[in-house]
């Protein structure tokens, strides 16, 4: 399904930047099983500099990315993340430089039992 535009928000401050631009191709992650983040660590595996990382997590109820997520993706310099669904360590995720959205946020942690899709 599409993105609820009226549940997604940003999960960082910006840094001071409140007009930044997230850019960059998207790199989409399907999940095939709700609260199971395994396909979203294969997508982090697969994405490139300056992709745009564009989870739907089918509802899920448990944190698909937190802070060490996070970490990554900046290691790796990607332009964002988009999560249809909660992240998890919002103290961590409110201090960084990287745009991301999701729809909620649970300090709870999801599982790793299905690859699920990318492209």
């Amino acid at each position: 399904g599409l993105i609820n535009p009226h549940t997604m928000r940003p999960i960082n401050d910006q840094q001071g930047e409140p007009n930044k631009k997230m850019v960059g191709i998207a790199r989409t992650v399907q999940c095939t099983r709700p609260n199971d983040f395994l396909a979203v660590l294969r997508g982090l595996d697969e994405a490139k500099n300056g992709e745009v990382l564009v989870v739907n997590t089918l509802d899920s109820t448990r944190a698909v990315a937190g802070g060490l997520f996070l970490t990554e993706c900046q290691r790796k310099q990607l332009g964002g993340i988009i999560i249809d669904g909660p992240m998890r360590d919002v103290s961590v995720l409110k201090k960084s430089p990287l745009l991301c959205y999701a729809t909620s946020i649970t300090p709870y942690s999801g599982t790793v039992q299905c690859a699920g899709e990318t492209q």
